[in-house]
């Protein structure tokens, strides 16, 4: 009898377990309290039982049921299970939404504002989000009809050129082809010369950031500079030395003119030949007086002593 007690025991537990098992995958927790609430959707767009309810990316219940309504406008009624720790306004809405690129629907809640909160078994305002699927759906034909506006001028464009066209055509896009395989060779060999070159800029850029203080009081500098020409008189300064060069060119053009001292001495040779006159009579005086010193100087010392005696 104790074996028997035993295995009955056993088989009952298992069955439980494998109960509790299938409605848990059904979304179903046996040991948890809900509260539940309904919503009538046109097309539930794929949605399925123990599909989730989420709120701000977060579950918070599941689909327990969905049945057609019996209202004239057969919509589908979806029975939400939702954990009774989470209160929702009276406003909020259950929208059914893709959560994933493969079409998979669940029902997300969009919190109301309303102070008022929905009691379990009340019916929450359902409705549908629409996706980018959705979205792009009706520019489906718009796009056929592109393609084959596409596909018939590339077969306009083949009809009209010739094969030789045809043949310059292909020539271009090898010698495109070519161009562009060369210039990749060319980056490759020459990769450790940009890589230098950029090293070298980056030195460069570095080397100025470092100086930046003594660029700034350069330019400072120079600033101060322009200001101290900027308060110059240089109109004046210009002015003054315009009228210089003015009266300068008047006197050079007096001593050509030969008028003046000046212009006469320049223009006049005999005070020239007067002067040379001089010199060479000055020069046969000296070098007679060197020659013959007893002409122009006497040394008569002893005969003056004895005259005294």
């Amino acid at each position: 009898m104790k074996q028997e007690i035993k295995i009955s025991i056993i088989v009952s537990l298992s069955i439980l377990i494998l109960i509790w098992g299938i409605s848990y995958l059904k979304g179903n927790d046996l040991f948890t309290t809900d509260n539940y609430f309904y919503a009538q959707y046109s097309d539930i767009q794929g949605l399925k039982v123990s599909s989730p309810v989420m709120l701000n990316g977060f579950k918070i219940g599941y689909v327990k049921q969905l049945a057609l309504s019996n209202n004239a406008e057969n919509k589908v009624e979806a029975e939400l299970a939702i954990l009774k720790k989470y209160t929702l306004p009276a406003d909020s809405k259950a929208l059914i939404y893709s959560v994933d690129l493969m079409g998979t629907k669940a029902v997300k809640i969009e919190l109301g504002k309303s102070k008022k909160n929905l009691e379990d078994g009340s019916k929450i305002e359902a409705g549908i989000e629409s996706d980018l699927f959705a979205q792009i759906l009706p520019l489906k034909d718009d796009l056929s009809k592109i393609l084959k506006s596409v596909d018939t001028l590339v077969q306009s464009i083949s009809n009209v050129l010739d094969s030789a066209a045809q043949a310059d055509l292909k020539q271009s896009m090898s010698n495109l082809n070519s161009g562009s395989n060369e210039l990749k060779m060319l980056l490759q060999s020459e990769r450790n010369r940009l890589k230098s070159i950029l090293s070298h800029i980056d030195s460069v850029s570095g080397m100025l950031k470092n100086n930046s203080k003594n660029l700034s009081n350069a330019m400072k500098n120079f600033s101060n500079i322009s200001d101290s020409l900027a308060q110059a008189n240089l109109k004046q300064t210009v002015e003054n030395a315009n009228k210089t060069l003015l009266l300068t060119a008047e006197v050079m053009q007096k001593i050509n003119s030969g008028k003046g001292t000046l212009g006469a001495l320049v223009h006049n040779d005999s005070l020239y030949t007067n002067l040379k006159n001089t010199t060479e009579n000055l020069n046969l005086l000296l070098k007679d007086m060197k020659e013959n010193p007893k002409r122009y100087v006497h040394f008569s010392l002893i005969d003056k002593n004895k005259e005294e005696k």
